[in-house]
């Protein structure tokens, strides 16, 4: 019985430290830590997204700007269709999408939100990106299209 209570206090010592170092705090919310670096400037890629709907799939060309104030994220980003599948397309190729992204950055995670929707999550290292769509299931609407799966975007040179 007296391991027990040995091994509680433990637990609610371990949790109160933690608590009170700012790295979790009351209600799940975390605190935002110091950016890894500073994402500002083009990161492109090649993504796989669908529409919507998801009856038509396409391949392009993304691209992702940034401009970063400490750990605030302001920027766009347009989708460029350079294949499609279905006969016949929903999409022509060369078809463009743009949107507005919005967000933070807290170490090396980045959460974007797209047009006030839906959410591009993920992680960077100096020149890496990934990001994986997170599709809002209680909007009214969104962007036309979603990501398949992650995205790795490079940062274009300066």
């Amino acid at each position: 019985m007296r391991k027990k209570h040995v091994i509680t206090l433990g637990a609610l010592i371990f949790f109160s430290c933690l608590l009170l170092s700012g790295c979790i705090t009351p209600d799940n919310q975390r605190t935002s830590l110091t950016p890894a670096r500073d994402l500002t400037g083009t990161w492109t890629g090649t993504p796989v997204f669908t529409d919507r709907g998801n009856e038509c799939a396409y391949e392009g060309t993304m691209e992702l700007n940034l401009q970063q104030n400490q750990n605030h994220l302001a920027g766009s980003f347009n989708l460029t269709v350079t294949k499609t599948t279905g006969d016949p397309p929903c999409v022509r190729v060369g078809s463009s999408f743009h949107y507005l992204v919005d967000g933070t950055v807290s170490s090396s995670q980045i959460h974007l939100i797209i047009a006030d929707t839906d959410y591009l999550n993920g992680s960077f290292t100096t020149d890496l990106m990934t990001l994986r769509w997170q599709q809002c299931t209680s909007c009214e609407s969104g962007p036309a299209i979603k990501l398949i799966g992650m995205v790795s975007l490079m940062r274009e040179q300066r």
